[in-house]
């Protein structure tokens, strides 16, 4: 039997876009002894594969590809017959492996190959479907999220040529990475934290305008990153989803392309699908901010702080009433969290907050209310809960509307006089926070929003607005235009400052999708 020698490498894989060294094709020498035919018309060829780089595994973290002991190619090629047949290599040992991994020699029995004829090189050889040479791509569906499993069964790489007028293998061959390969690590937009160690599952998402191809990761809770495969991406929209216990984090990205043969870090800033979780904050979109929150001695019980600023969290401190804390840069932060019923008892006794420079304002407000189990929290108990609470009497124009991280106000059991004046002369809002509560209680939401001069838009679900004054002058001297989204069915409203403003355009929620509170454009594509 004649004995063949034949080349194949790797294209190393792409970090960043930044091509690695290439791939050298090194020269390995053959036993002897050739390998015994076990039939009529086998043929025991051999492959050589080279590398660059010197690593111990299969796939690093660099996206240098090395060989391991237990790797098999498929051959895919065209007999005498004219019947295409898939050839699995012998496994690999650890004495065909050489220069610490860079090179290996693979058998692969081939039976009567015709001359000239198409072959496919498929690496690894589980990638392999059948004897058609398509890929298993089915296989990227669900993974685990490290990189040796990818190592082992996923990095799909694929080799076309023609055999040699001998019906021998090419002379050499190169092998090309056909996958996208990320590297993802998962922090909370809240916080920074990592959330690998306390996630069991993520989701990738990739719409082409046509397909949704989903990957999901069933991920062990430990320090990250997490590794995915994927099919190359071309311009096309990427969400990203996991779960935290039951709160789900989700993000989505527009035109967003990742080439095939290329290993992308990714830093994801995940936000919260739901603010539940998060207490009432304040985010500084100007340098140099100071929040403050007089407290009126009706809230009996201590406030609890914390702020977000050079890139990490203070602890949890008491607050003191009245005490300034600076936001120095633009996207710190201050969070509240306290447990009284009420943070006021008439518009004339009452807590308030003051920001010096614009903030965002989002997150729970029910984090003044129970401070260690709110994000559940939707009834009130207290009258006059938080009347005048972003409100001093003369106004606080540097309260804004996030969009992607709303202020929530969950609480479906309300109190008298419960929003009475909140947000009085908020002029800069533009979006009111949801109000769920079925029934209205007297005085609740008597002139809530009265002088936010940009407020357009409102979402108020109550079926019930019987009660005296409910909502008195509450949309008084808002935007002209706006849109109001009331509950289906719900035909009670008046027209004007007591319901809905004259030149607003009422909608019912019928057929309204959930509220989106996904960021955007956070992703660092490092």
């Amino acid at each position: 039997m004649k004995k063949n020698i034949e080349y194949l490498s790797f294209t190393a894989l792409v970090l960043v876009g930044t091509l690695m060294t290439a791939c050298s094709v090194k020269e390995e020498v053959l036993p002897e002894d050739p390998r015994p035919i076990p039939q009529d018309g086998l043929v025991m060829l051999s492959t050589t594969v080279g590398f660059e780089q010197s690593e111990t595994r299969a796939l690093t973290a660099d996206g240098e590809k090395t060989f391991a002991v237990g790797d098999q190619i498929a051959v895919i090629y065209t007999n005498t017959s004219d019947n295409t047949v898939k050839a699995v290599s012998e496994v690999l040992t650890a004495d065909k492996i050489s220069a610490g991994g860079k090179s290996a020699t693979f058998y692969v029995g081939v039976s009567n190959p015709k001359a000239n004829s198409d072959v496919i090189y498929i690496y690894p050889a589980s990638m392999a479907a059948d004897n058609s040479g398509t890929p298993d791509l089915d296989a990227l569906s669900i993974q685990d999220g490290k990189l040796e499993t990818i190592a082992s069964n996923l990095d799909y790489a694929r080799f076309e040529g023609t055999l040699t007028a001998k019906a021998e293998l090419p002379a050499s061959a190169t092998l090309e990475n056909q996958l996208t390969i990320c590297e993802f690590t998962l922090l909370d937009s809240i916080d920074d934290t990592d959330l690998s160690s306390s996630i069991n599952e993520l989701k990738v998402q990739v719409n082409d305008g046509e397909w949704f191809y989903i990957y999901t990761v069933n991920w062990t809770p430990a320090a990250g990153p997490i590794y995915v495969a994927m099919r190359p991406v071309a311009d096309n929209s990427i969400t990203v989803t996991v779960r935290k216990g039951s709160i789900p984090y989700q993000k989505t990205f527009t035109d967003k392309t990742l080439a095939a043969n290329k290993f992308y870090p990714i830093t994801v800033m995940m936000p919260l699908q739901t603010m539940q979780e998060v207490p009432l904050t304040f985010e500084a979109t100007q340098a140099g901010t100071n929040v403050t929150f007089s407290i009126n001695a009706v809230a009996s019980n201590p406030v609890s702080y914390r702020s977000f600023t050079g890139g990490a969290w203070s602890s949890w401190a008491t607050y003191t009433s009245g005490t300034a804390i600076s936001l120095a840069e633009v996207g710190d932060k201050v969070q509240f969290k306290g447990t009284n019923a009420r943070y006021a008892s008439s518009n004339v006794a009452f807590s308030h907050f003051t920001c010096s420079k614009n903030c965002k304002l989002y997150g729970n407000i029910m984090s003044l209310i129970n401070a260690s189990s709110f994000a559940q929290l939707t009834s009130l108990t207290g009258e006059y809960a938080f009347c005048l609470l972003f409100n001093n009497r003369k106004g606080n124009v540097n309260v804004l509307s996030d969009p992607d991280k709303p202020l929530l106000l969950p609480a479906t059991t309300l109190t008298q006089s419960c929003y009475h004046l909140m947000f009085e002369k908020c002029s800069s809002l533009t979006a009111a926070p949801v109000l769920p509560a079925p029934t209205l209680v007297n005085d609740c939401y008597n002139w809530m929003f009265w002088g936010c001069k940009n407020l357009n838009s409102v979402t108020c679900l109550a079926t019930d607005i019987s009660a005296n004054n409910c909502t008195f002058e509450w949309l008084s001297d808002v935007a002209s235009t706006g849109t109001f989204t009331k509950a289906p069915g719900m035909t009670a409203w008046t027209t004007g400052a007591d319901g809905i403003p004259s030149g607003w355009t009422a909608i019912g929620t019928d057929g309204q999708g959930a509220l989106s509170n996904y960021e955007t454009d956070n992703l660092h594509w490092d």
